[in-house]
């Protein structure tokens, strides 16, 4: 959905078209004031040419898509120009976009550039690896706490000689 329409938007539509066989599902969205009737007509048009691989820059197939406007597209150019950030991560940043829309417009309008923005992937790369030291720090503290302590409360452990965290004297 291009992170354009959330799903239960698309169900009140699909519903709406049931009682009103005349109407088509972008009619519908545009008429409920959800999407613009230019973007549904971009979609409409260009989804299976994709015209925005033949050389066209991402800011300029937003804005046929009615998604950017030129001042929008100027602030994100200027804020390229001052970092390291691509044309994408810039306007998801700034809000402009979702970033839900930038990756569907990479996957099907750009199939050949990366799917996922850089500033999404760093976020998941960081994002991973303090969960990995996270989990390091613990294996650690535990390994560390269990062998210094060579006392355990009995009654903490069943028949099985498995510990039983539910009844684990912590203090």
């Amino acid at each position: 959905m291009a992170g354009l329409v959330s799903e239960s938007q698309v169900e009140v539509a699909l519903h709406d078209q049931h009682y009103n066989h005349h109407m088509l599902l972008g009619e519908i969205l545009v008429l409920r004031g959800w999407v613009k009737s230019s973007t549904v007509e971009f979609f409409v048009e260009h989804f299976h040419r994709r015209p925005c691989s033949s050389g066209l820059p991402l800011g300029e197939c937003l804005k046929q898509a009615d998604l950017l406007t030129d001042n929008q597209i100027q602030e994100v150019l200027k804020e390229q120009n001052h970092s390291w950030i691509k044309f994408g991560a810039a306007a998801v940043l700034r809000g402009f976009i979702k970033q839900e829309t930038l990756d569907f417009f990479k996957e099907y309008f750009f199939p050949t550039e990366e799917k996922r923005s850089d500033y999404r992937q760093k976020q998941q790369s960081r994002s991973s690896k303090a969960k990995l030291d996270n989990v390091s720090a613990l294996e650690s503290a535990l390994t560390a706490y269990f062998a210094n302590n060579d006392r355990y409360d009995s009654d903490n452990i069943d028949n099985s000689g498995e510990l039983d965290i539910t009844e684990f004297k912590w203090i």
